[in-house]
């Protein structure tokens, strides 16, 4: 362990030589992912906050620039940078539903929980942060998640067809929203239906 809390975790040819040019790795009984894009190092917790998703087998996707791990279950997408979740926003212009595009909202919280990560030398360090409670922790222990496939089947007959976000846009809509976040319309929709 160097002296400022950060442990050598692999180093820069363990990663290039990896298949997605990341690794798992158990610091202390939490696992995290450290992964290297366009040749920057990030480490965040490997399993997703939400319903537990192997975010090592997610794809890299960016979003404003942002590159961000995508859940392979539920398809979140969460900043690499900052663990903030990525939320797609449809707006009503000229009372049709309008453009839809992913951004970060400027008030959203970290849900995913990042560490501190450098490079000195071909070794790779990352410093485990534990301050400040985010959602990604309380799985985040949980090594039995790791073999999760990630494919899950959806039940709910709301949201199992792309004919749902059409329900989602109308619910919205006549309830006079004129900027729709999905993640709080299909709560609402879930209990307009039900």
């Amino acid at each position: 362990m160097a002296s400022d809390g950060f442990l050598k975790v692999c180093t820069m040819e363990d990663l290039r030589v990896s298949r997605l040019g990341r690794l798992n790795i158990s610091l202390n009984g939490r696992i995290v992912t450290v992964v290297v894009y366009k040749e920057k190092l990030y480490c965040m917790d490997t399993i997703c906050y939400h319903a537990g998703g192997n975010l090592y087998k997610g794809d890299i996707e960016e979003v404003n620039g942002v590159p961000c791990l995508t859940c392979p279950i539920h398809h979140y997408r969460l900043s690499l940078k900052d663990g903030k979740q990525a939320s797609f926003t449809y707006e009503v212009v000229d009372d049709k539903v309008g453009p839809c595009f992913l951004h970060f909202p400027p008030k959203e919280g970290t849900r995913q929980r990042v560490h501190p990560i450098k490079r000195v030398d071909d070794d790779v360090y990352v410093k485990l942060d534990d301050a400040n409670k985010v959602l990604s922790d309380r799985l985040a222990f949980k090594k039995e998640l790791l073999t999760q496939t990630g494919s899950r089947v959806c039940t709910s007959p709301i949201a199992a067809d792309r004919e749902s976000h059409r329900c989602l846009f109308f619910l919205a809509y006549s309830q006079g929203c004129s900027q729709v976040n999905l993640g709080s319309v299909r709560a609402r929709a879930f209990q307009h239906f039900l």
